[in-house]
């Protein structure tokens, strides 16, 4: 009886404090540059990597309104590549100026972040301008964490809409081969 008790609980608090957050499109930028092209022109954000910008969803899918504290909160991008973890938490995000967002039951929150994907870890490297195999196999592990230690919330993505590749010389890939 006592496990019915404690399942029913849990599930009851499950549906009042569930929300969602949603990747609804990556647009990706700087993935490849040809260097051999004739029109190449080395900018300082060549060296950078793929660039991301995210356009994100926090829906309130629970029975009640909850209040959002974006300026009090963290936003990580997170992936896996070879087997090992990266964290991306080196840059400000806008919802740093909101202090709070009330959301009604199932009334969704729409945001954007952007960085430069790799800046900071060990696959960033000088001098490189060809990331399409390190995208590729970070894309299907990309997510997103919004947290929020004062309301001890923590909304993982789980999953992406669509992705869009902004890059030129990416799309001509192959075309001088």
């Amino acid at each position: 009886m006592k496990t019915k008790v404690l399942f029913v609980i849990y599930f009851i608090s499950a549906v009042i404090y569930s929300q969602e957050l949603n990747i609804n499109k990556i647009e990706l930028s700087n993935v490849y540059k040809n260097i051999n092209s004739k029109s190449f022109d080395l900018s300082e954000d060549d060296e950078k990597g793929p660039y991301l910008l995210l356009r994100l969803q926090i829906t309130n899918n629970s029975n009640k309104s909850i209040c959002l504290s974006p300026s009090k909160s963290q936003i990580k991008i997170l992936f896996t590549y070879n087997g090992k973890v990266y964290e991306n938490i080196n840059y400000e995000h806008l919802l740093q100026e909101i202090d709070n967002i009330n959301l009604k039951p199932n009334e969704s929150f729409y945001y954007i972040i952007y960085d430069y994907l790799l800046v900071g870890t060990d696959l960033l490297m000088e001098n490189k301008f060809n990331y399409i195999v390190e995208t590729l196999r970070i894309l299907p592990t990309l997510k997103v964490q919004y947290k929020e230690l004062e309301h001890d919330l923590d909304i993982l993505s789980d999953k992406i809409d669509n992705v869009i590749l902004l890059d030129e010389d990416l799309i001509h890939y192959g075309e001088d081969l």
